[in-house]
């Protein structure tokens, strides 16, 4: 892919492919890392893209849990402590407690097997200006580009619901 950019200064237009642009931004990321003494994911949660680390399979959330829950019981499985999980998650260690407890007591069905084999990063939950559920689907439609219908599948929910849960993020 070929850019053409112009040169504010001297009002010459440069051009130049693709590789010139990712060895640009490459140096100018390297160039703000030092300058701001930061990381690969300081930068990523600057730009507004959670941090990526631990990923969970999107199959976890089809077991008619609710998010929450499915997530914390998953990271409990994983030998995670519910104090990690807490700090991780940016909720109370009595929260994390309260919804494993709750979750543990409901039943849990067979994970479909019409699931994407997708991995979710863990650190979208982080945030506490959005729902989980709305965590989730904002992901899943502005990274994974799938249609509601098809989130709705994979998370054994209403589609009317995933759009309304989607239009709602929107707003926020």
């Amino acid at each position: 892919m070929i850019a053409t950019t112009s040169n504010i200064n001297s009002g010459k237009k440069d051009t130049f492919n693709s590789s010139q642009i990712v060895s640009r931004l490459k140096e100018e990321l390297e160039w703000l890392k030092k300058r701001y003494d930061a990381t690969d994911a300081d930068l990523m949660e600057a730009l507004g893209h959670p941090p990526l680390g631990e990923t969970i399979p999107l199959s976890v959330f089809s077991q008619g849990l609710g998010i929450l829950e499915a997530l914390v019981l998953h990271l409990l499985e994983q030998g995670k402590h519910p104090s990690e999980i807490a700090a991780f998650l940016n909720r109370s260690y009595s929260t994390i407690t309260n919804t494993a407890r709750k979750a543990r007591q409901k039943p849990q069905k067979q994970p479909s097997e019409n699931v994407p084999r997708l991995s979710i990063p863990v650190g979208i939950f982080r945030g506490r200006l959005t729902a989980p559920l709305q965590s989730l689907v904002a992901h899943l439609r502005d990274h994974e580009r799938m249609r509601f219908v098809d989130i709705a599948r994979a998370l054994d929910r209403d589609p009317r619901n995933i759009n309304a849960t989607y239009k709602e993020v929107m707003r926020k």
